[in-house]
């Protein structure tokens, strides 16, 4: 989270908008491109996090990942979509021959949420840069029929006017203040190993949990996961024996460190986009979050 956001995300009584700042930290996180460097020859990679041309992301998806309520993250979203941060659009899909409708992509607007980040570009010294101007009446969710809260769909929007919004701490049940405590992005490792693997996993698997978390209090970070998977990946998706153990109890387990620190041929050279010491990709050029982009 940029520190940025929490000068220029607020709330009317002027606090950090902490559910909208979270929201966007997460859109942002799966958009930028992790960097990949090969130990050999130094050369550096950029990979895109998923494969789709947009990430496929729900409001309770969203919601589930913090421990907010899906009408929490859809305020926060709404208020996103104002500031035109983000862009919402809603798509009909066809999934092992089942049509799913209403399916809900999001994208960050990479030029505008440089504006309110400290760490992509220099001090804002007037309050007329602060963010861009915006049309209170146009947002950035593509036209279309849009789904309500009260239908069965697979991702929801209403237009009825909001309640009053307040703020997080009032929102909070015990319990999701206990979850939102524990900031270990569970779900974000589980969906790329899925990604990555051809797999299903649940993130909310305790077994599963368990596992990240015993690792995170080692001191491996998000990163360090991603490098395994790719590893393991690279070894055994194509391997009958071995494409089994892709899988969380496999990987996140004691040998996770022997994992990491694996070296093998090709790691990096098959990504899905990206290049070599450059980013000559269009999604890589676009989604670019890097100081002096322009």
């Amino acid at each position: 989270m940029d520190q940025g956001w929490f000068k220029h995300l607020t709330l009317e009584n002027g606090k950090p908008y902490m559910v909208a700042i979270t929201v966007l930290s997460e859109i942002f996180y799966w958009y930028k491109p992790t960097e990949i460097r090969d130990e050999k020859t130094n050369e550096i990679r950029y990979k895109q996090k998923f494969k789709a041309d947009k990430l496929q992301k729900s409001y309770q998806q969203l919601a589930d990942s913090f421990g907010f309520t899906k009408r929490q993250v859809l305020e926060a979203c709404r208020y996103l979509l104002k500031r035109k941060l983000i862009s919402i659009e809603f798509r009909t899909i066809i999934v092992n021959g089942t049509r799913l409708n209403n399916v809900m992509y999001v994208e960050p607007i990479v030029e505008n949420i440089e504006k309110i980040s400290i760490l992509y570009q220099d001090p804002i010294t007037s309050e007329s840069d602060t963010l861009p101007h915006y049309n209170e009446g146009g947002s950035h969710i593509k036209k279309g029929e849009a789904p309500t809260l009260k239908r069965g769909t697979n991702t929801k929007i209403t237009t009825e006017t909001t309640t009053k919004i307040t703020t997080l701490k009032d929102n909070m049940s015990s319990d999701q203040k206990e979850r939102s405590k524990d900031c270990i992005p569970y779900e974000d490792i589980v969906s790329y190993l899925n990604e990555q693997a051809g797999k299903s996993f649940k993130h909310k698997t305790a077994k599963t949990r368990s596992l990240i978390k015993a690792r995170f209090k080692d001191g491996f970070t998000i990163d360090d996961f991603k490098r395994v998977i790719d590893i393991k990946t690279a070894q055994w998706l194509k391997d009958s024996h071995m494409n089994p153990y892709l899988r969380p109890e496999t990987l996140f387990g004691t040998k996770f460190e022997g994992y990491l620190n694996e070296k093998i041929k090709g790691v990096g050279s098959n990504a899905s986009s990206g290049g070599v010491n450059g980013k000559d990709n269009s999604f890589i050029n676009k989604y670019d979050f890097t100081k002096g982009r322009k």
